[in-house]
């Protein structure tokens, strides 16, 4: 191997630190615990593996040294899961475990020397995760909204006005509103997201009026 060689692997891990880099400020910038460092480091492990396997393969190695890279790209996976938090019905951290994922076959791509096919995976990837977020937070916020089916025991039928009032001042409209028993109401009211439907739950709970109150 000759200086220039010394000088392309510079060169290579080089830009994988530069990218990785640069995706990771995005997320740093979300504040996600994998943020700058550990998009640098990911990106520039897998440069590494595939320089390793470059080296190797040069070296005359019979065996398939392109499983190395294989490896990097599912054990990716397990560093990924550690980003993934789920809690009752929402789950975060998909798009970073996503971002884990495809920064370490930038650093794959970065590793064989094929620049151009790194910094567009990188470019694109910047186009998602910026420039399409607002987008994506406005279909999320619409999807949101919708209408919420409430359970509602009371103590007599007095009780009803207490609810309707309640439910007005959360902003909400009443669809329907069945008497199921004589203290069971089945209440449908109008496209409001879980928030606010919780804190309408946490306001009827408070009154004496009201014995319970399920979300269905």
């Amino acid at each position: 191997m000759g200086y220039e060689y010394y000088i392309e692997v510079l060169i290579r891990l080089a830009v994988a630190v530069v990218l990785g880099g640069i995706i990771g400020i995005e997320r740093s910038g979300t504040r996600h615990d994998a943020g700058l460092r550990t998009h640098i480091l990911v990106c520039l492990g897998a440069a590494g593996i595939t320089l390793l396997s470059e080296v190797l393969l040069m070296d005359g190695y019979s065996t398939d040294v392109s499983r190395l890279g294989a490896q990097v790209i599912s054990g990716i996976g397990f560093l990924g899961a550690g980003c993934i938090l789920v809690t009752g019905n929402k789950v975060k951290g998909l798009t970073t475990a996503a971002g884990l994922w495809t920064t370490a076959c930038v650093g794959l791509a970065t590793g064989m020397g094929y620049f151009f096919i790194s910094i567009t995976i990188t470019a694109f990837m910047l186009i998602a995760m910026l420039a399409l977020r607002p987008l994506a937070n406005r279909f999320k916020k619409k999807a949101d909204f919708k209408e919420r089916q409430l359970k509602i025991t009371i103590k007599n039928r007095q009780s009803i006005q207490t609810v309707t009032n309640c439910i007005i001042e959360h902003e909400c409209n009443i669809l329907s509103m069945v008497t199921i028993e004589e203290e069971l109401l089945n209440v449908k009211i109008s496209k409001t997201t879980e928030e606010n439907a919780t804190m309408l739950i946490g306001s009827l709970m408070e009154n004496k009026d009201i014995k319970n109150v399920e979300l269905v």
